[in-house]
């Protein structure tokens, strides 16, 4: 019997230690749910039933200073119009995603197709993200028609918005345009 009660003193310092050194800390928040704070890298997390989630973190200032400067997302040759060049440009704030499209120059034969566009955004895998109806922008004032000295018109300048959250908008890598036909048409300014 003696000669066990050093290893059983061993062993209850050792289990003592452990739980003392123990990474992990629990406790509940005043909305009653279990909070598993990281000791060794600060990292909080909320535990809801079986799963471990990480609350969205706020961002930086200089990140949302970074996501509102304007973005080039290049240009698109529209090869069904005559090659006509479409450029982007978007700026993210407030849960917001900002967007100029200028397509120019602009053929007259394009403006029945204005009705049905849309304004498509990818990431890198090539999964669509957002797919804007442009007929908002026509809808809610965000489309001009620039025209020249002698009245033609020569682009069309889609300047609206979108809600789109911080993380979509920092995964946008790509874009392109693309028609429905199928829906009725808008008055274009």
């Amino acid at each position: 019997m003696h000669a066990r009660l050093p290893l059983l003193v061993l062993n209850t310092l050792i289990l003592s230690l452990l739980l003392a050194c123990s990474r992990y800390e629990i406790w509940e928040d005043k909305q009653g749910r279990a909070i598993r704070v990281d000791r060794w890298s600060g990292e909080i997390q909320i535990i809801q039933g079986n799963r471990v989630v990480t609350p969205e973190r706020e961002p930086t200032t200089t990140e949302i200073q970074r996501l509102a400067q304007p973005r080039d997302l290049g240009d698109r040759t529209l090869s069904q119009f005559d090659n006509v060049k479409a450029a982007l440009t978007t700026s993210w704030r407030e849960d917001q995603l900002y967007y100029r499209l200028s397509i120019k120059p602009f053929p007259e034969k394009m403006l029945k197709a204005i009705s049905g566009l849309n304004l498509e955004l990818y990431d890198k895998a090539d999964f669509k993200l957002l797919d804007i109806d442009l007929r908002t922008s026509a809808a809610g004032g965000g489309v001009r028609s620039i025209v020249d000295d002698n009245g033609k018109r020569t682009e069309l300048l889609f300047n609206h918005s979108a809600q789109c959250s911080r993380d979509v908008y920092s995964s946008i890598t790509q874009w392109s345009l693309g028609w429905n036909r199928t829906l009725p048409s808008c008055p274009v300014v």
